[in-house]
């Protein structure tokens, strides 16, 4: 913490658990016990966006890179200080340590456009889409499992080794997406965070985790093959492995309560999309359900988008003076409609139809298809989804465990249409049910007009590093295709956006040279508020969701939304 007014420079150890602002209200300003609970945003206000501040604060961590120690300065993704004021941050910073090298860390976007106007000799930096991509230990799912430890060094070593069992912990670059229920992962290179694998290892609840060089500490301890405990913890540097008694494992894996609701096979009617809402998943699943919610609030509107906002945030009775910030409306009854103006200026729902469980292989069916198609969709080509009643369910997620299929033309639907129906039978669709306590299951269909955008990726309303953070939401990005993302096959760009006190922040440019471009990260960041807004539809705010889209035309398409729990 720096203070500008006596020039002087104090260091806070992590370890004593005392903020930045508590330190400055206690020994700083001499506040009384409370009062800047009570001033809490405007003071935040005052250190982290004032152009006039008189406290700068920041974080200095040490790193190492190519086993020279350094130390990164950085402050915050909400903080909008100036390039003067990094100047002087770092000057400030610089003369008060001595040993490492110091280097700037840009903390968000704004930091990133500016720092890269100044020459590196002026101000020395490091970024941290560096440090994320050499970083040996990231914790994707928390937890302790005791389970038997499978380790391959390669796909084909996996595909030709003994199948997976429920009590198995697998160690593996990347898990192939038809992975069975197992009772841990470990990745041992860094994965997508929420490809359809991570998805499904928290809809099972099992702890999963990046960590560098395992499968050589494996190999020096003889571990493959042998019964450990697998503890993954975001407090320690890294993962834990240790030797355990074998299990018994004929009781087989244990079971989370998942609810089906009871299905409509009666109804036959092939709808509209954003004709359909969360009411219709017995009708139509869940899938087609949620996204025809979208169209019918991007249409009509919704009363349940502040709902994040509305709850108490102690210190703070609501955050509802952070949402008219971030939505440039100071009048308090204007709130909501101005939340519904973002969505409908920021997202779309690509014209579809759904064909319910109840929609019979008759000899029409491709006639009754194609009129629906003409009339509420127009010309492919399309993509033809899964909409089953088992998915997108607390507990059992199912991500890419059903057939979708994309770049569909006209003439191949009705083959289409059949492949995602027979999916819901697939040996390992039916194995995953059975193992989830799920006795039946049935198939709907969603139709929708591909969209082709510049990018596409997956959202979720949470960060799922950091458990912790009620600010972030978390966009995985790719410049090619969303599949990428959901399929893990290559590693996407990743932003974390602050729906909170505003700003976002590059964390790891994956398998690409470049981020995006400038003039995306506002859509961006809008759909990250977007998002924010359709959580509390969904669930009245507190139930993160994930939501697939693709970005074309300066506006983000979403294609799936579903909750993100676990």
């Amino acid at each position: 913490m720096i203070d500008k007014v006596t020039n002087s420079i104090h260091f806070l150890d992590e370890a004593a658990r005392l903020l930045h602002v508590q330190y400055i209200a206690k020994h700083i300003l001499d506040l009384p016990p409370g009062e800047i609970e009570r001033i809490l945003d405007a003071f935040n206000h005052s250190v982290m966006r004032a152009p006039d501040r008189r406290f700068y604060l920041a974080t200095l961590g040490q790193y190492e890179r190519g086993g020279s120690p350094f130390y990164a300065l950085e402050t915050t993704e909400v903080d909008t200080m100036s390039a003067d004021m990094a100047r002087d941050l770092y000057e400030r910073v610089r003369r008060s340590v001595v040993g490492p090298p110091v280097f700037f860390k840009p903390a968000n976007h704004l930091q990133e456009r500016f720092v890269a106007l100044i020459p590196p000799d002026e101000l020395p930096r490091v970024h941290a889409t560096e440090l994320y991509a050499s970083s040996p230990f990231v914790p994707l799912r928390p937890g302790r499992a005791h389970g038997r430890l499978r380790a391959f060094g390669s796909e084909a070593e996996y595909r030709a080794a003994e199948p997976l069992r429920w009590f198995d912990i697998v160690v593996m670059d990347r898990v192939p997406e038809d992975i069975p229920r197992v009772s841990g992962i470990l990745n041992s290179a860094h994965t997508t965070p929420l490809s359809h694998t991570n998805i499904l290892a928290r809809g099972w609840d099992i702890p999963n985790a990046v960590q560098l060089g395992v499968l050589d500490t494996i190999a020096r301890d003889g571990l493959d093959g042998a019964w450990v405990v697998y503890e993954v913890d975001p407090a320690q540097p890294s993962v834990r492995l240790s030797r355990g008694e074998p299990l018994p494992v004929d009781a087989g894996p244990p079971r989370r309560a998942v609810v089906v609701p009871v299905a409509d096979t009666a109804h036959d009617e092939i709808a509209p999309l954003d004709r359909i809402g969360i009411a219709d998943a017995v009708r139509y699943g869940t899938k087609a359900a949620h996204v025809g919610e979208v169209a019918r609030v991007l249409r009509d509107g919704s009363d349940r988008l502040l709902g994040y906002y509305e709850r108490p945030r102690p210190p703070r009775p609501n955050l509802l003076a952070h949402l008219a910030r971030l939505l440039d409306e100071p009048r308090p009854d204007a709130l909501a409609d101005a939340a519904n103006r973002l969505l409908r200026e920021t997202l779309s729902v690509p014209p579809g139809i759904a064909l319910p469980f109840g929609t019979a292989n008759t000899d029409d069916l491709g006639a009754r298809v194609a009129a629906a198609l003409a009339h509420h969709v127009g010309p492919g080509p399309y993509a033809v989804r899964s909409s089953s009643d088992a998915e997108d369910l607390p507990g059992f997620s199912a991500a890419g465990i059903y057939e979708s299929l994309t770049g569909v033309a006209a003439e191949d639907v009705p083959a289409a249409i059949a492949r995602v129906r027979a999916s819901l039978r697939s040996p390992r669709a039916t194995r995953l049910r059975r193992e989830a306590g799920i006795a039946d299951a049935h198939m709907a269909v969603i139709v929708q007009r591909q969209v082709h955008g510049d990018l596409g990726g997956v959202m979720v309303t949470a960060n799922p590093v950091q458990p912790a953070d009620i600010r972030g939401v978390f966009l995985n990005i790719s410049p090619r295709s969303v599949e990428d993302v959901v399929s893990g096959a290559a590693l996407p760009i990743e932003h974390v956006y602050n729906t909170m006190e505003g700003g976002g922040r590059t964390l790891s440019l994956g398998a690409f040279q470049s981020d995006v471009d400038d003039t995306v990260k506002p859509l961006l960041a809008r759909l990250a508020l977007a998002g924010r807004l359709l959580q509390a539809h969904f669930a009245d705010g507190d139930q993160p969701v994930d939501v697939e889209w693709v970005a074309a035309d300066g506006r983000a398409h979403l294609v799936q939304i579903r909750p993100f729990g676990g």
